[in-house]
């Protein structure tokens, strides 16, 4: 009994490899080959899954015409998320913008004043807006975190090459540090 054989296959590129090692919140690229068997041409759709929590795996090109025995190259492209901090600064326009705001709410408030309503609450009622309206705050720059992180561990992707009739994979290491 004879065994059919895959009208396509995908292997490590020349020079390239299908184990890699990324630090979080690094991006590093396989470079593959999709070859087709002798006599097989037509179209072949690429597709890359497994990859670990907060990061992307991405193939390019998604598809790829093959010609009877030729071969064409294609990238795996695996983005993981980072770790460290953001610094978002609060220039000084928005705070002046947050006190005209302010300044325009309070209006309302002056009104209530002159037509005799409690001055008590009603100071209390002004300090307690003008407060959540424009912060209470030292400094012009705030730390935030940072983008989630891809967790550290050696990950299993799974390429697959998917023609009209036949779905063929390829398994890529990954292990992020």
């Amino acid at each position: 009994m004879q065994r059919l054989r895959a009208p396509v296959s995908v292997s490590a590129a020349s020079g390239g490899s299908t184990s890699a090692t990324v630090a979080g919140g690094g991006t590093v690229t396989y470079n593959l080959s999709l070859i087709g068997a002798t006599g097989f041409s037509g179209n072949v759709s690429l597709s890359c899954s497994g990859a670990p929590e907060y990061a992307l795996c991405s193939v390019s090109p998604i598809s790829v015409n093959l010609t009877a025995g030729g071969s064409t190259n294609f990238t795996v492209t695996v983005t993981t998320g980072g770790s460290g901090s953001a610094a978002v600064t609060h220039d000084s326009n928005a705070r002046l913008a947050g006190l005209g705001i302010t300044a325009l709410l309070l209006v309302p408030l002056f009104l209530m004043i002159r037509k005799g309503a409690r001055r008590g609450s009603l100071f209390l009622a002004m300090i307690c807006l003008l407060l959540s309206i424009s912060g209470c705050r030292g400094g012009n720059s705030q730390t935030t975190s940072g983008p989630p992180v891809t967790p550290a561990g050696t990950y299993t992707l799974t390429v697959v090459a998917a023609t009209s009739n036949t779905t063929i994979q390829q398994t890529l290491t990954l292990i992020v540090q």
